[in-house]
């Protein structure tokens, strides 16, 4: 029980920073840790013309980065991107939360192939 109050707590303080940086600071942050990154314009821009807000597409870039070797895999930004339009995801918690039950399920149809 104690395990998941901390989890919670830290999803909370993710999901507020998330909320509170616009998407240039999270890849200028994401680029700091991994420096391979560059922070490419083209998807910054294609980014910024999605209609999902910017919490959002912050939550999308540090989920592919951390589930995928660090990289940031333009084609798997943009299949998610496409999802949380679907799914009207419209926060960084709702994002989580979200990732949370896609990995999940991701996970699951790995197993049974």
């Amino acid at each position: 029980m104690h395990n998941e109050t901390i989890i919670e707590e830290k999803e909370r303080k993710l999901a507020h920073y998330l909320e509170a940086s616009t998407t240039e600071e999270v890849l200028i942050e994401v680029q700091q840790h991994f420096p391979s990154l560059r922070t490419q314009s083209h998807i910054l821009y294609k980014l910024n013309q999605l209609t999902l807000p910017h919490s959002v597409k912050n939550t999308l870039i540090y989920y592919v980065v951390a589930t995928n070797k660090k990289a940031l895999a333009t084609q798997k930004l943009f299949k998610l991107a496409s999802l949380c339009k679907k799914h009207n995801i419209n926060s960084a918690k709702a994002a989580i939360d979200f990732f949370k039950k896609y990995n999940v399920l991701r996970s699951q149809m790995v197993e049974e192939y």
